[in-house]
């Protein structure tokens, strides 16, 4: 899917395009409006008729709980994709019809999607998850359930494999490609543009499961993650990096380690037994894993001074 991505249009600043002075504000707005309408209006119809050939012909008048008991999880898993895919084709079509523009300029200002970076991000995060998994288990080794089930994992992986990079990905060019260009437009701070896209991405996470069952401190992580991965997108000038670890981490909940109440539930390698909690993990991810994964691409990729990137 990256070779959809291969023409290219020049821009001094990811976090401020060079545009046509003919796309406006007012374009970006209708852009923004028209993926908003396909995610939550087109999505859940495709979803319904997804649904009725899976189920049955009453499926519109019956719960998600009554759909997902009736479905196989595989089956639910995709079907909860499907709006991300249908928002996903929307924003490819905003971007060259309404916008005018090249689909690779709302990703990154180098001359191709740097497939290196993605896989970096995506392996070293990876690894980082993995590591503190292994911690979790040496010590919590009663509350996590080795949940190993053929042939369902292996349909899991490669529906994850196809799927969760455009899921990923949708969030990415949306929040820190349509709307953080969007942002760039106005004459602001990128520090501040980079809290107002966290701010967002928290708020577009506010009705996950998650924040009922372990309170408000979901969003504050929500919010931590929105800042952690757009700062990754303005300072290295492309979304390769924050595409990549967001993969990783949704692949890694969804694939190797989930539990009974997120908001997707799936039959991943191993389950965590306890009652939904913050959990220690979090704030290790925020106040360890987050920092230490910023210093590390800081080094590799040679930023430059942050203080310039932010608040010039």
């Amino acid at each position: 899917m990256f070779y959809l991505f291969i023409s290219f249009t020049t821009m001094s600043r990811f976090h401020k395009p060079i545009d046509n002075q003919s796309v406006s504000k007012a374009h970006y707005l209708l852009a923004i409006s028209i993926v908003l309408l396909a995610l939550f209006f087109l999505g859940p119809l495709v979803m319904s008729l997804y649904a009725q050939v899976s189920v049955s012909d009453t499926v519109n008048q019956e719960s998600f709980d009554v759909l997902q008991q009736k479905m196989s999880k595989n089956a639910f898993f995709t079907m909860n994709l499907l709006p991300f895919i249908v928002g996903f084709v929307a924003l490819l079509f905003v971007v060259k019809i309404v916008l005018k523009r090249t689909v690779l300029s709302m990703i990154t200002v180098r001359k191709r999607f740097d497939v290196k970076r993605f896989l970096f991000a995506f392996f070293f995060w990876l690894f980082l998850l993995l590591l503190v998994f292994f911690v979790h288990f040496s010590t919590n080794s009663a509350s996590v359930f080795f949940n190993y089930q053929l042939p369902e994992f292996w349909l899991l992986l490669v529906i994850s494999i196809i799927l969760v990079p455009i899921q990923t990905g949708f969030e990415e060019l949306f929040f820190r490609g349509l709307v953080l260009q969007f942002l760039g437009k106005f004459n602001i701070k990128p520090l501040f543009i980079v809290i107002a896209v966290a701010l967002l991405f928290g708020g577009m996470h506010a009705m996950n499961p998650e924040v009922e069952k372990i309170g408000y401190f979901a969003l504050v992580f929500y919010f931590c993650s929105g800042i952690f991965t757009t700062l990754l997108v303005v300072l290295d000038d492309g979304i390769e990096l924050s595409w990549g670890f967001h993969f990783a981490n949704n692949f890694f909940a969804l694939v190797v380690f989930s539990n009974m109440w997120q908001a997707l539930q799936t039959d991943s390698l191993f389950l965590d037994l306890t009652s939904p909690n913050a959990g220690n993990e979090l704030f290790i991810t925020i106040g360890i894993l987050y920092p230490l994964f910023l210093f590390v691409f800081h080094r590799i990729y040679k930023w430059g001074n942050w203080k310039i990137k932010l608040f010039e």
